[in-house]
Order: C-alpha cells, then structure tokens, then sequence
C-alpha cells in the first residue's frame, strides 16, 4: 500500500522562495520518487501504457498524468510520479519480472527537488557548476548529473529557461542555501 506523500517543506526553516522578473527560485512539489535499477529495456516492454522509460541516457520522458522519468544511468532511472495511484500501477506492471531483471526501490525520501527558472536561472546554476547549460549543449527534456559546489544533482531541463535541480536530502539545506546567495548576485 502506498504511503501517502509528506507535507513538502522548504530545507531550511525560515527560507522564502525567491520571485523575481528574472528569476524564480523555490521548492519543487513534493512528489513520489521511484528507482528504477536494471535491464531499462525490460522496464521498458513493462512498463509500456504506464510510463514511458527513455531510450538513452540523460533523456527524460513526459506522461500525462502520470509523471517523469529520468534516465539517469544505463541501467538506473528515476521516475517522478504525478500521483500516488500510479506507484501501484508500476509495481503491478514490474511484479512479473522474472530473475530480478528490474528492481523498483522507494527513493521518495531520498531526493529533494528544486525549481530554478527565468534569464537568470543558468547563471545562478553555473556560479557553482561547470555543465554547459546553454540550450544548444543541453537541450530541454534532458538530465545530467553533476556537482554544484562539490554536492552531486541532478540537473533537469524542463524549458529553455527551467530546470529543476534534484538533491540528495541529507545536503538539501546546504545547497538551498547555496542556492539563495547565488541568486543575489543574479
């Protein structure tokens, strides 16, 4: 049975999102996240009317009304689910696999995510990271994984001026911080 998600809070107590013509930096919605570890392409046969699991690596795949997945290794994915209904419809779908040919673990706690978008939002992310973000090194609906500021993200392209950065929770408050000063000097 699926747990339902946590009221999302902001890493650091007393920490405002920031809005501004140029940029807005903020939490993103609490969201349930699950790890996909194995054959991708099992997972994809699978999973097929589900969720669409991308092809390569460093891709991402939209499914309305069901959520995201990242390809984040050849053999890992990280799917960001819309809702709590579609965990049972992914479980239901992996059950079957034989020989441990796909793993489905319960990363919801794991990562938190952050919004960063406007003109401002690849500055802000490049003061402390030397991924090429411009748009025709990485495109929109592509991830990578990289450090800002020695902590290692996720970085995802949602549009030509948003991204959302995913973190691992324990360093989540030290990279929001990061976060908020860099865009002071945006």
């Amino acid at each position: 049975m699926a747990r339902p998600l946590q009221t999302p809070i902001l890493p650091q107590e007393g920490s405002d999102p920031i809005e501004r013509p140029e940029l807005l930096l903020e939490p993103s919605l609490a969201r349930r996240k699950l790890l996909l570890l194995g054959d991708m392409t099992a997972a994809r046969e699978m999973l097929a009317g589900v969720i669409s699991v991308p092809e390569r690596t460093n891709l991402v795949t939209r499914t309305e009304g069901v959520g995201v997945c990242l390809r984040l290794r050849p053999d890992q994915c990280l799917v960001l689910l819309a809702g709590d209904p579609e965990v049972t419809r992914v479980h239901e779908r992996l059950r079957p696999c034989a020989h441990g040919a796909v793993y489905l673990l319960d990363a919801s706690a794991r990562f938190v995510g952050f919004n960063v978008a406007g003109a401002g939002a690849a500055a802000v992310l490049n003061s402390g990271c030397s991924l090429d973000l411009r748009l025709r090194s990485m495109s929109v609906e592509t991830c990578a994984g990289t450090r800002i500021e020695q902590v290692p993200v996720w970085i995802v392209r949602q549009r030509p001026e948003a991204f959302e950065v995913w973190v691992e929770r324990p360093l989540a408050p030290y990279l929001w911080q990061w976060l908020l000063r860099a865009a002071e000097a945006v």
